[in-house]
């Protein structure tokens, strides 16, 4: 037996380098692709990349063989040809599998590649073995076994390559190209390697050309062209995938982003946030909402967790939403997308806060609505508002309020035909208390005072310190001109009882002058000089008395207890 020289046609050996490179760019793109979809979507993108990287091999391995010619006829059995691809497929699938992983470790690495290289290096040996011709297969062993290292080498350079690709963000296309390149013309360099173990000896050997097929140059290029398109059309397939899923990514990661800063503020904000979907029925009407989102402040503000709270009705879950008149307020938003502004006092067990400010807009078909705790801003308020109205020292209503009381109380005597007293109270010789006893122990005597005058009256009576030991009892609602000598009476026989101051017990006397209207006149003004008149006529008349300014004759029968209105 002699040596079968062959020759090598190198368009064809530059072709199947093409493949190869063209399979390992592949390889790339569905690795980063697999890497980011789960389930059905990663076992799909698995084995198409699979099956177009291992095509791209099986491809590059039968050109390769096609492209050194012998000067027999050569025929290749179509079976164990078909079981070369089988292993091109599975040992792309197991590169695909390795780098697409979220870390890849030297055992995964060492042992993936040796898989790839012996399932590489398998299809290759067994693509051999789908020769049919008139010539025995010779091998090298040495140069065999130099092969198998060389895939096993160059696929463990591969699966480094590839999974440093995807891990890296930003400049990604040129390092794929080069990897590729790289790539492609390691598996070329296998092949080849490969090749150079195989000699050919000539002689009649018999061989069965049963489900076999010869290739000619034309054939060569039928079965270079369609794999060609088919590896491009995968790769285009991929990229264009790849760019949409990387603009979605983007748009998912702007929305996380996006998401994540409105639970950061909505976590951080004081307020309660609640945003909620409109339920409507058949015809359109808002039945009700549907509690989307929560932060924790409206837990803590109702008093039950959050896992009960979303998802739920809102009217069914906290039915107060309709009894505040909340439900209706928001209603109104939603068909009007007329924001709400909304302050308002509470009472309820379930409410923690005493005071709320609820504010809601309409987004879409639904609402965002803040409430916020005011309760500490309007006791605040009530408490200025309390300084600005009352006498710092005795707790007393001031000259602020006394226009607004007085109208109230003429009114109300004009529609129910009854009288208001006005009585000044102005303590006798406070003086010679301060000068005696100290201006605290005179601070001391106004708060009794006003205690006094305040415990005598009746709750809806006003009581007003005008400054210094001056003061106005306003009294609604008498009958008679004599209730209010009645009235003036209480008043001054309260003050006159003994009050402890310190250590002392003091003896107080007052004078009161009193108006009443109808009878004394008919506007603020004139009551008010009326009842200054008549103090100056009790204190001439020697102090501890009262004097009720009248135009009426006094007499015994007047003198008889006190009648309110009823």
């Amino acid at each position: 037996m002699h040596v079968i020289q062959t020759t090598t046609i190198s368009w064809i050996v530059a072709v199947s380098v093409f493949a190869s490179i063209l399979a390992s760019y592949a390889a790339f793109s569905f690795a980063e692709r697999i890497a980011t979809s789960q389930g059905w979507s990663a076992r799909m993108w698995l084995w198409c990349g699979a099956g177009a990287m291992g095509l791209g091999i099986w491809s590059m391995h039968y050109l390769g063989m096609l492209a050194v010619r012998l000067p027999i006829e050569v025929a290749y059995h179509v079976p164990t040809v078909l079981l070369s691809l089988v292993l091109a497929v599975l040992a792309s699938a197991v590169a695909l599998i390795v780098v697409s992983r979220d870390a890849l470790s030297g055992a995964n690495t060492m042992w993936g590649s040796l898989l790839m290289g012996v399932g590489i290096g398998g299809m290759h040996y067994v693509g051999m073995h789908a020769m049919r011709c008139a010539a025995m297969h010779q091998y090298d062993l040495r140069v065999v076994l130099l092969s198998v290292v060389v895939a096993v080498v160059f696929s463990w350079m591969a699966l480094r390559i590839a999974f440093s690709i995807r891990q890296r963000t930003g400049e990604r296309d040129w390092l794929r190209v080069g990897g590729a390149v790289l790539m492609g013309v390691g598996i070329a360099a296998m092949h080849y390697t490969a090749m150079a173990a195989v000699t050919f000896e000539g002689g009649m050997m018999p061989f069965s050309a049963e489900n076999s097929v010869k290739v000619s140059t034309i054939g060569t290029a039928a079965i270079a062209a369609p794999i060609a398109i088919l590896l491009c059309g995968a790769i285009l397939t991929a990229m264009i995938d790849r760019r949409g899923y990387q603009k979605l990514r983007l748009v998912l990661e702007q929305l996380s982003e996006e998401r994540d800063r409105f639970q950061a503020v909505a976590e951080a904000s004081m307020d309660a946030l609640t945003i909620c979907t409109a339920v409507r029925d058949r015809d359109g009407e808002v039945q009700d909402f549907i509690l989307n989102y929560m932060n924790d402040n409206v837990a803590q503000m109702v008093d039950l967790p959050l896992d009960q709270l979303q998802g739920q009705n809102m009217c069914e879950k906290l039915p107060l939403y309709r009894t505040l008149g909340l439900f209706e307020r928001y209603k109104h938003v939603v068909q009007t997308g007329e924001p709400l502004a909304y302050e308002f006092a509470l009472d309820h067990p379930k409410i923690k806060p005493e005071w709320l400010r609820v504010q809601a807009v309409k987004v879409r078909d639904g609402l965002v609505i803040t409430a916020s705790d005011i309760t500490t801003r309007k006791r605040q308020e009530e408490e200025v508002l309390h300084k600005a109205h009352h006498d710092h020292l005795t707790g007393l209503l001031n000259r602020t309020l006394l226009q607004d009381r007085i109208a109230q109380a003429l009114q109300g005597a004009k529609r129910y035909q009854t009288r208001v007293a006005f009585v000044v109270v102005d303590l006798d010789e406070f003086k010679e208390i301060n000068d005696n006893l100290g201006h605290a122990a005179g601070d001391l005597v106004l708060v009794s005072v006003a205690t006094r005058l305040k415990a005598t009256v009746r709750s809806y009576d006003s009581v007003f310190r005008l400054g210094g030991d001056e003061f106005l009892v306003i009294m609604s609602g008498l009958r008679q001109v004599s209730d209010a000598h009645r009235c003036s009476e209480k008043l001054r026989e309260s003050i006159r009882l003994p009050m402890s101051i310190g250590m002392q017990s003091v003896s107080v006397t007052c004078s009161l002058g009193c108006a009443v209207y109808p009878d004394s006149g008919h506007d603020q003004e004139t009551l008010l000089a009326k009842a200054d008149e008549a103090l100056y006529v009790a204190k001439g008349l020697g102090r501890d008395r009262f004097h009720v300014s009248t135009t009426e004759a006094k007499s015994a029968s007047e003198m008889q207890p006190m009648r309110y209105a009823q």
